[in-house]
């Protein structure tokens, strides 16, 4: 065993030299040029923004000790969660918590929020559907709040596998999964008065329709939450949404975020104009694979290849912007060695909801989940296959085994 290991060490050593190297040097390298971008280094000759601290005073109230809270809420970390998490504050009130969640994460910190409630209290699930392969985990978890007197009340848009929601209503306080809304944030509307203006411009917010008149505040909060999404910084998104709640616009934190954001949005938009991957399916469509891994193979504009390490990461939207660019029917999105996206180019007939559960190819566990347009996708990886995407530039193995499977497919 020790034998075994002595090479892998080495290797191991050796990758992290070049890492260092690179990460000193913050260089990008084009074939036998070396060139060095602003969006990659950060070097634009501008002062550059200090990240504000975040006080006693600014800090999120569920982070202080001693807050007493009444309610959690758990939301997603896009666009949508962020909106359902805000008008849920704004229909619950300031003494409730807030805790940001993947879906593959919603078992742990509903588990967490459920440890600092007592009898009566409720917790608010936004934007996530139940993993079907923690059917049972979550069905224990949730019996368990019932007999404890903790209301759950769960709102979704995305489709859950058929029977899974009758299941699941018997045990929660409330149940309302509605695919045929494109938001949670639309099914929480209903909630809130009438008459909540603020409510109201915080829908139009999320369904991209604000009012002229809010063009300025939608961009400026459409930028901050870009950079919120990217970052998953729990403490900073719920400092962020209070305030947005709250329809609090003068924030040192949304300024700074915003500015963060337009950045990110910059490095957006030159890397989906790179040279990306095409792929014909088997049924004639362009699929584009963008892979933004922060160390990864590119092609520039000009076609030439890019050693990219270090990389500095786009938003979620740069599958929209690289497919509306480069005619592609729909893309992936490398994000990490074992972390990807689906999301629909330019046909919109494209249905990504039989792909929905876990799937195994190629003795790869894939875990799917999401939107009939859009689609998240984890790897169970091996110990032997996360070693080896330590030395891997290209994408690896399990993400090529995936590509296949949706050229097939579609």
């Amino acid at each position: 065993m020790t034998d075994t290991l002595i090479p892998v060490t080495i290797a191991a050593a050796v990758a992290a030299l070049v890492e260092l190297y690179f990460y000193v040097n913050r260089r990008i390298i084009r074939g036998d040029h070396t060139v060095e971008t602003a969006y990659q280094t950060g070097n634009t000759g501008e002062v550059q923004d200090i990240e504000p601290g975040l006080t006693q005073e600014s800090a999120s109230p569920s982070a202080r000790s001693g807050m007493l809270i009444k309610n959690w809420i758990i939301t997603h970390t896009d666009f949508d969660g962020f909106t359902s998490g805000a008008m849920l504050l704004r229909l619950l009130g300031s003494e409730t918590g807030i805790l940001f969640s993947s879906p593959g994460s919603l078992l742990k910190n509903l588990k967490t929020a459920s440890a600092g409630l007592i009898e009566s209290d409720s917790i608010y699930i936004a934007d996530l559907a139940l993993q079907p392969h923690a059917e049972h985990d979550f069905a224990d978890c949730l019996n368990d709040l019932r007999n404890r007197g903790i209301n759950v009340i769960w709102i979704d848009h995305h489709e859950w596998p058929a029977g899974l929601v009758n299941r699941m209503q018997s045990i929660c306080r409330q149940l309302v999964v509605d695919p045929s809304e494109k938001t949670a944030a639309a099914i929480i509307r209903r909630m809130l008065p009438a008459d909540d203006e603020h409510a109201e411009r915080l829908l139009k917010f999320v369904q991209r329709r604000s009012d002229r008149d809010d063009a300025e505040w939608d961009e400026r909060w459409r930028a901050a939450l870009s950079e919120l999404a990217y970052r998953r910084d729990p403490e900073m998104s719920e400092t962020l949404l209070r305030s947005w709640a709250n329809n609090e616009d003068s924030n040192v934190l949304l300024n700074y975020l915003a500015r963060q954001g337009r950045k990110r949005e910059q490095a957006t938009r030159d890397i989906a104009n790179y040279l990306h991957r095409r792929e014909k399916t088997a049924h004639n469509r362009s699929l584009l694979v963008i892979d933004v891994r922060t160390r990864r193979l590119e092609r520039d504009e000009k076609g030439r290849i890019l050693f990219v390490m270090n990389g500095y990461q786009p938003s979620m939207m740069v599958g929209k912007q690289a497919c509306n660019s480069q005619h592609g029917d729909f893309c992936i999105i490398l994000w990490e060695d074992f972390r990807y996206s689906v999301y629909r180019g330019l046909d919109n007939d494209l249905y990504f909801g039989p792909m929905f559960g876990e799937n195994e190819l190629r003795n790869a566990v894939y875990r799917v989940g999401g939107h009939r347009y859009a689609v998240s996708v984890r790897v169970l990886p091996t110990l032997w296959a996360q070693i080896r995407a330590l030395f891997r530039w290209r994408p690896a193995p399990e993400a090529e085994t995936f590509i296949s499977f949706l050229k097939e497919r579609y």
